[in-house]
């Protein structure tokens, strides 16, 4: 990868009597010209166990364009310490990657530069290490580096993990590359797992956790999207399966907020318990790739935003083994019995003893309107309450609620009680119509006009989005549908029921009557004979370029119409557009009559296709240009990839050319030439593709450290030496 020209390494060590961070510089100029930073020697009698606080720590000052590594090793502590990176195109990386290691109280100052990740780590040696009480929450200096995940900022867990990371009270904010990535070990790795526990994440891009392992597990944590970040709360990768405890996960409307499962690694389940999680991306949870989503105790999706208690929210408490976190992912809930009401209407109940609000609830409530000190007076709409009370009612009354039918459910301590055993009155109160109400809902595409010999209104919900008089009158409705849904609320019988095509050519109409599918004909409705080419969803997930037509429509998803132009991206019946590791869908009818995909401008085409959300074999849809893969290589040619630390060289009897993600790092003459690389790698990767048979190959020490690559022919793993 690319490295900036330096004028001087620097060198970072702490005393083993004192524990002072002390800082030499060495004027070298090394065969390569990059920054590197030789590791911090930690002093082996260093203090274990939970983080405490701490006025004395040091501050490792960055300058102009330097790159500092720091490394802890094996039974080594790193603790407070705020690494200053402030000035201009400066970057602290700290990596650990022994066993039994600890790091604690440690704060990043500013934002970090150029193709750098804050904190990369594992524990090799199938032990436990720890990391607590960090501050990695100045994000990044957005376009200092060429690919746009870079700065990473994060943490990252390499995939030679084998024993046992705790993260514990962490920052971090503004990540572009996963703001924890820990799923490498358990989809391609050693297996090592990770617990990451009372940690804050805000506005970071791919997801907040990212798992894998069978074991992982992400408790008391809190994840937030807030403008122009799309990152999955949790995102869990296969194996699996992993569990999700008393966290609050609020991914904003660009994203889920807990995926289970991905293209690359397969499905992974996830065991949720008393997980709140916000529903505003096509209700919050996906489970693709056979995957599962499972909640229990008090899961729901009421999402609050807080720093939990212990996390640190700037460099100086994280160094100073402090924090201002206020909030608690268990708050105390108020005493008394717990009332529950669930349903419509409204309610006014008083007691001899007290009354308050649950926790969860109490902001949506305002004392002296909504409730005192020993009453309560509001109302709901198809939705629950919860009320913890003292004493005995000595009053409780129901009724109906604006147009509602008054329907309540009654709990005392979870259990469902008959409203006579708390003195409810009031349940016999009905609406002046006596006619009996019904909620038609109608799904998917197409125009319609009905009318009742009673009444219509739309759903609350809709109301705002509706002009009475110009889409629905006293006893009629007369709209449309694109895609989407609309409820009713209806009394009476239906006197006519007509459908038809709307202005896109599209009907199909799927109807339900109080919450059960029911057949078009018991409803009357006419038209449906009439109705145009039956349309699909077409999905597409991956990297690659895509274009196909159609002898019918072509229209993108709702969801994604706002990022892509007609008459560049798709007209009336074709899409012309690409993907990079992401998704799309389109809305299709008639059948395809081309279906074309290549490689991207990245070089990647890894493409997986569903057809109204089933697998879907490319053959099936037309789809050519997959035998292009977007490596270059033909049958002759092998993809050799290394990852891990080492210089290297290597030679062939045919050609070397660099994989053409990484061509812009590597210099042609410099590197590599016709049929050889000389190059090195510093906990990263590197991919070459090769013809013919090598005549060389030799790894070696790079900045002092012993040679520890994992090196894949084709996919396959491979001894060195027998290249």
């Amino acid at each position: 990868m690319a490295r900036e020209q330096a004028d001087s390494d620097r060198e970072t060590s702490v005393d083993p009597d004192s524990g002072r961070v002390e800082q030499s510089t060495k004027h070298t100029l090394k065969r390569r010209s990059y920054l590197t930073l030789a590791g911090a020697v930690i002093g082996g009698g260093a203090i274990a166990g939970s983080a405490s606080a701490s006025e004395d720590y040091d501050v490792i000052t960055l300058s102009r364009n330097e790159r500092r590594v720091v490394r802890v090793g094996d039974n080594e502590t790193f603790e407070n310490v705020i690494f200053d990176q402030t000035a201009s195109g400066a970057a602290a990386v700290l990596v650990a990657h022994g066993t039994n290691w600890t790091v604690r109280n440690v704060g990043w100052r500013g934002p970090i530069s150029g193709e750098n990740r804050a904190f990369t780590c594992s524990d090799r040696g199938g032990n436990t290490s720890v990391a607590e009480n960090l501050y990695i929450g100045d994000g990044v200096v957005r376009d200092s580096a060429s690919d746009r995940y870079d700065p990473s900022l994060g943490i990252w867990v390499s995939p030679k993990h084998s024993g046992h990371i705790d993260f514990r009270n962490i920052y971090i904010e503004g990540a572009l590359d996963n703001a924890f990535y820990c799923s490498a070990p358990g989809y391609t790795g050693a297996g090592g797992t990770v617990h990451i526990d009372n940690c804050y994440t805000k506005d970071n891009d791919i997801s907040h956790y990212r798992i894998s392992s069978s074991g992982d597990k992400v408790t008391n944590c809190v994840a937030v999207n807030t403008s122009g970040y799309n990152g999955r709360g949790v995102w869990a990768w296969g194996p699996g399966p992993v569990e999700l405890e008393n966290c609050h996960l609020d991914a904003g409307s660009r994203n889920y907020a807990i995926v289970a499962g991905s293209g690359n690694s397969g499905g992974c389940d996830i065991d949720c318990t008393d997980v709140q999680y916000n529903t505003d991306f096509n209700g919050g949870i996906r489970d693709g790739y056979g995957s599962t989503v499972s909640f229990n105790g008090n899961s729901g999706t009421n999402p609050r935003d807080f720093v939990p208690e212990g996390v640190p929210t700037s460099p100086e408490e994280a160094a100073a083994g402090i924090s201002s976190g206020s909030g608690s992912l268990e708050p105390s809930e108020p005493e008394g019995d717990v009332l529950r009401m669930e349903g419509a209407g409204s309610y006014s109940f008083e007691t001899d003893g007290t009354v308050e609000p649950s926790s969860a609830l109490s902001r949506y409530l305002t004392e002296g309107e909504a409730h005192g000190d020993d009453w309560a007076d509001w109302y709901l709409t198809g939705s629950w309450t919860e009320w913890h009370v003292t004493g005995d009612f000595t009053t409780f009354e129901v009724d109906t609620y604006e147009d509602l039918d008054l329907d309540l459910t009654f709990y005392l301590n979870g259990d469902e009680v008959e409203p006579a055993e708390l003195g409810v009155s009031g349940l016999e109160k009905r609406h002046d119509d006596d006619s009996s109400e019904s909620i038609l809902r109608m799904e998917g595409a197409g125009d319609y006009a009905f009318e009742t010999d009673g009444s219509v209104e739309p759903s609350p919900e809709l109301a705002q989005y509706l002009t009475e008089g110009e889409s629905y009158g006293d006893d009629w409705a007369d709209w449309y549908l694109t895609g989407s849904w609309t409820e009713w609320h209806v009394t009476g019988d239906f006197t006519s029921f007509q459908v038809s095509e709307n202005e896109d050519g599209n009907l199909d109409l799927t109807f339900y009557l109080d919450g059960e599918a029911i057949d078009p004909e018991e409803l009357g409705v006419t038209g449906l004979e009439d109705g145009g080419s039956s349309e699909s969803i077409l999905r597409m997930e991956g990297a690659g370029d895509y274009a196909f037509e159609t002898d019918g429509s072509v229209e993108p998803s709702p969801e994604l119409a706002q990022y892509l132009t007609e008459g560049e991206s798709y007209g009336d019946d074709w899409a012309d557009w690409y993907l990079t590791g992401s998704w799309t869908e389109w809305h299709v009818t008639g059948d395809f009559t081309t279906f074309q995909v290549a490689a991207n401008e990245d070089g990647n085409l890894d493409l997986t296709f569903y057809l109204d959300g089933e697998a879907t074999d490319p053959e099936e849809l037309g789809v050519s240009g997959l035998e292009n893969d977007g490596t270059g290589a033909d049958s002759s040619d092998s993809i050799l990839r290394m990852e891990g630390s080492a210089d290297y060289y290597l030679e062939t009897d045919g050609s070397v050319e660099p994989d053409p993600n990484l061509a812009q790092y590597v210099t042609e003459g410099e590197a590599y030439g016709e049929n050889w690389a000389d190059w090195y790698l510093t906990d990263s990767w590197t991919q070459w593709k090769v013809c013919g048979e090598f005549t060389a190959f030799e790894l070696s020490d790079v900045d002092g450290q012993a040679p520890d690559v994992t090196v894949t022919l084709d996919g396959e793993e491979v001894d060195p030496s027998s290249l």
